[in-house]
């Protein structure tokens, strides 16, 4: 029988879409980071983290600063990427997000996922 592979990090369990990453041949960086986003291939522009992930902001931050904009699969309701000039299919919809300014990034805007109450 074979031993199941460990799928999630330590810190973030079922936040972070480790079978999509390794699907889209993502590896880890040599500091053991995984990438946010997939950025080629059929799941292209797919976001990897979950928004309950509490990185998540930082990612749709790093996307927006990156000139990409992010939206919402009305079908899969899964968030994915995309250049902001690049038109997107009719199943996508701007994905909405309350900003709060960080006066130690210069006073740039993140994005923070709205959480329910």
């Amino acid at each position: 029988m074979k031993k199941k592979e460990k799928t999630t990090t330590t810190s973030t369990p079922n936040l972070y879409n480790m079978e999509a990453a390794k699907k889209a041949g993502l590896k880890p960086d040599k500091t053991g980071h995984w990438g946010s986003r997939v950025p080629a291939g059929k799941s292209r522009g797919l976001i990897l983290k979950d928004e309950k992930h509490p990185t998540f902001h930082k990612t749709i931050a790093a996307e927006g600063a990156a000139g990409y904009k992010v939206y919402k699969n009305t079908k899969t309701k899964a968030l994915h990427s995309f250049p902001g000039k690049e038109k997107v299919g009719k199943e996508y919809e701007p994905y909405k997000t309350t900003t709060k300014t960080i006066p130690s990034q210069g006073g740039k805007a993140y994005a923070k996922p709205r959480r329910k109450k």
